[in-house]
C-alpha cells in the first residue's frame, strides 16, 4: 500500500504510510488485543485522516478566497490559483495548507495510531472488568 501511495501521490505520503503500517505490524505482534482487525482499522483511520487533512485544506482555501474576494476556478487551468491560496499566509500569518500526513506520526500522542491504541486498551479494560464482575457474581451465587 505504501508503495502505491509513493508512486501515485508522492514520497511524503508513501513514507508516512510505510512507517505507520510498520508500527501497526509491530503492535499486532507485541501488544495484547491488537490483532489483524485492529491493524486494518488503524490503516483505515490513517486513510481517513489523510482525507480529513485534504478536505480541511480545501475548506481553508475556499474560506480564504471568500475573505479576500478572489474567485477560485475549476479544472487544471486553475491549479495555479489553488496553489497560490494554499501557500499564501492565512489570517494568523501561517499558510492554510494542512499537511496530508498530519496526525500520522506514530509517536504523536494525539495522532491516529496512539489514539486507537488507547481506545483499544480501554476496551480491553472494560471487557476485563466485566468478566471480573461476572466471576464475582457467579461466586456469590454459588
Amino acid at each position: 500500500m505504501a508503495e502505491w501511495f509513493t508512486l501515485t501521490l508522492g514520497r511524503v505520503i508513501g513514507d508516512a504510510i510505510r512507517v505507520f503500517s510498520d508500527e501497526c505490524l509491530r503492535l499486532s505482534c507485541h501488544l495484547q488485543g491488537f490483532g489483524a482487525r485492529e491493524y486494518v482499522n488503524c490503516l483505515k483511520a490513517a486513510l481517513n485522516q489523510i482525507d480529513r487533512n485534504v478536505d480541511g485544506t480545501i475548506a481553508l482555501v475556499k474560506d480564504l478566497a471568500a475573505h479576500t474576494g478572489r474567485r477560485l476556478g475549476t479544472g487544471s487551468a486553475s491549479l495555479g490559483s489553488w496553489t497560490d491560496f494554499c501557500m499564501a499566509p492565512g489570517p494568523r500569518g501561517e499558510t492554510v495548507l494542512i499537511s496530508p500526513v498530519d496526525g500520522l506520526d506514530v509517536g504523536d500522542p494525539r495522532g491516529v495510531l496512539l489514539s486507537m491504541v488507547r481506545a483499544q486498551k480501554l476496551q480491553l479494560e472494560v471487557v476485563s472488568a466485566s468478566l471480573a464482575q461476572q466471576e464475582i457474581d457467579r461466586q456469590r451465587d454459588l
